[in-house]
């Protein structure tokens, strides 16, 4: 299995790997699974079951356990995962809030 930093270059915009206080990273294998890593150690620490495909994980800005995601391949919920917990809630629901009705994803691409 290849796995591929977070933040290698795309057609889409650089993905931050690092957490907030650098203790963790995230890295995507080819078969579109979320790895989350140690930051100083660089050894795996689990799989992320919740991510998946292209969901756009975001580092939340300040809490280093905290990371927002779509659906797998986007959708109109942004969720966040609380690594320390392994919780997880839907944060935005985007669903008929659109001037699209047909609307059934929504990607940050830039």
């Amino acid at each position: 299995m290849q796995i591929r930093p977070a933040a290698c270059g795309t057609s889409t915009p650089v993905v931050r790997a690092f957490n907030a206080d650098q203790s963790r990273y995230l890295a995507q294998d080819t078969s579109g699974h979320w790895h989350l890593y140690d930051g100083t150690k660089f050894t795996e620490i689990s799989q992320l079951d919740a991510l998946g495909g292209d969901c756009e994980p975001l580092w939340h800005p300040t809490d280093p356990n905290k990371l927002y995601f779509t659906g797998r391949d986007g959708g109109m919920q942004w969720n966040v995962y609380d690594i320390a917990s392994g919780t997880q809630e839907v944060v935005f629901d985007f669903t008929g809030q659109t001037p699209w009705a047909a609307a059934s994803v929504l990607l940050d691409q830039g």
